[in-house]
């Protein structure tokens, strides 16, 4: 690198970096630098004065972008599998409406066969996501590659998405299993 002064120039000159450093803000120091700069070079003039910090922001603008968009995508899909979830868990409980009824018609209690309903869900899907759990730690290092600063196995990602599909699978469960248990067992036993 080669410092010049700036009458042998070749190339115009289009931008300088000042650095100021002061204690507090040193924006407040703009119309300082715009008349030293008007003093110092003739016809030079100062049109956009930034902080390193803007330039640190203005520089990370499109990592954060991706980000955003990345979690957006994320918590579709977490959306989209909760409501996968719900459909595939109350569509079992609903094709069950007849052993529903016929536990109701010899004198099972209303709590006891919600409940019944509610575990068997609760076990298929804690079956399903300790397997995909597994599989995604399993995946660990060829997602790690796609990753920068975020690990791969952040429990407090796994243990959000794990708890929202716990909340969805008992509600899957429970509101389609709660319904089939209020209907007459004769009509329980008509159904399908």
């Amino acid at each position: 690198m080669a410092y010049l002064p700036l009458e042998q120039a070749i190339d115009p000159i289009t931008g300088v970096a000042v650095a100021v450093r002061g204690p507090g803000d040193v924006t407040r120091l703009v119309p300082s630098i715009r008349s030293l700069v008007t003093e110092t070079v003739p016809g030079g003039f100062v049109t956009g004065v930034t902080t390193v910090e803007q330039n640190v922001e203005m520089s990370l603008a499109r990592e954060r972008m991706l980000a955003l968009l990345a979690t957006f995508f994320a918590a579709l899909a977490l959306i989209l599998a909760c409501i996968g979830l719900y459909g595939v868990m109350a569509y079992r409980v609903v094709r069950c409406t007849r052993e529903i009824g016929i536990r109701i018609a010899v004198g099972a209690r209303q709590q006891s066969v919600v409940w019944m309903m509610v575990r068997e869900t609760l076990l298929l899907v804690m079956i399903g996501a300790g397997l995909g759990t597994l599989a995604s730690l399993a995946a660990n290092r060829y997602i790690a590659g796609q990753l920068f600063g975020v690990s791969p196995r952040d429990p407090v990602a796994i243990a959000v998405a794990l708890s929202v599909l716990a909340i969805v699978t008992l509600a899957a469960g429970y509101v389609p299993a709660r319904h089939a248990s209020r209907i007459d067992p004769v009509k329980a036993l008509r159904a399908e």
